[in-house]
């Protein structure tokens, strides 16, 4: 279900620009119920993996801790 100007939100994994390129031309647009297309590119996904810290541990890599000199 979407709201907005949007009637569909589709994620599509392809190899490359010409991967997409083709399906967006190919499939989506010979299809007489497509009226309009728009496409949004992700360049990169990053993951974000939490991890479990005793308490009070400190999120940075060597914070709290004092360097000799």
């Amino acid at each position: 279900m979407t709201s907005g100007p949007h009637d569909f939100l589709l994620h599509v994994a392809v190899p490359n620009v010409d991967g997409l390129y083709a399906f967006v031309i190919d499939r989506l647009t010979e299809r007489r119920e497509v009226a309009d297309v728009q496409t949004t590119t992700v360049y990169e996904h990053v993951q974000s993996r939490s991890v479990s810290r005793p308490a009070g541990e400190s999120r940075r890599r060597g914070a709290g801790r004092r360097r000799e000199t």
